[in-house]
């Protein structure tokens, strides 16, 4: 998973670099490629790892968050102005998803390290 945020980050570090049709195209092709897997992997990936007493509450939140998520991103979009020629806001909101790929590392190496998922699964 955390290799995903990687490659998310770098796909992102890809359209900040120029606002080109080809660069915009390669990196959402990259970016929706990863996304999806992720989407897929971590609703197992969380209730794997959470005690059957709040799995189901941790699944829904991750459906929560991911909504919050899509409306996060088009509040932005549609709070930048048409001006063709002002790229910064442009690259601020194209930028963002490094703010919750650094926040994912960061979480799920410092609350999951990789002895602790060892070690869960050697006790089931």
């Amino acid at each position: 998973m955390i290799r995903g945020y990687f490659v998310i980050i770098a796909a992102v570090c890809v359209q900040l670099i120029d606002l080109q049709l080809a660069f915009l195209l390669g990196s959402r092709l990259v970016l929706g490629i990863v996304v999806g897997i992720q989407a897929s992997i971590l609703p197992l990936y969380l209730n794997s790892l959470a005690p059957v007493s709040v799995s189901g509450k941790i699944g829904s939140m991750n459906q929560l968050l991911t909504c919050y998520g899509v409306i996060t991103a088009y509040s932005l979009g549609f709070l930048i102005g048409q001006d063709k020629e002002d790229e910064l806001w442009w690259r601020v909101v194209v930028g963002c998803p490094i703010v919750p790929c650094i926040i994912s590392i960061i979480s799920l190496t410092w609350l999951f390290p990789y002895n602790c998922i060892e070690r869960h699964l050697e006790m089931n």
